[in-house]
């Protein structure tokens, strides 16, 4: 009986570890993507915008989004980050035909989808139960 409750305590501890790890690189990875959305959108509500600099900072936000994405897959919804490449690849699409209004709800949804997955992967009662 006493090797059972070792190991059940073993694996409950190890549950709360991994999930915190994972939790971590999660809140990270999403605070990069957020952040990186709010220096694009402040391009895009600039009188002048510099189309160079507006697609170089675009195409920079979707290689940092698909090498995290690969990691990220392993313990999210694939859902959701389907739904943040749609609209990501829909905001690169309206940056690149000057589109800057389409491009800024584009934007705006994104932001909303991340915001979502990191209350949904957070360690809180309302999500356990």
């Amino acid at each position: 009986m006493y090797k059972e409750i070792i190991i059940s305590v073993i694996i409950i501890a190890s549950i709360f570890v991994l999930n915190s790890i994972t939790y971590s690189y999660t809140k990270d990875s999403l605070e990069v993507m957020s952040n990186d959305f709010s220096k694009i959108k402040e391009e895009l509500f600039k009188e002048e915008i510099s189309k160079e600099k507006l697609s170089k900072k675009t195409e920079e936000l979707i290689e940092n989004w698909t090498n995290r994405s690969e990691k990220l897959a392993y313990f999210i919804e694939h859902d959701e980050i389907e739904k943040v490449n749609t609209y990501l690849y829909g905001f690169k699409a309206n940056v690149e035909s000057e589109d800057y209004e389409q491009a800024i709800e584009n934007a705006y949804i994104c932001e909303y989808i991340i915001d979502h997955i990191d209350e949904k992967e957070a360690f809180l009662l309302t999500n356990i139960f």
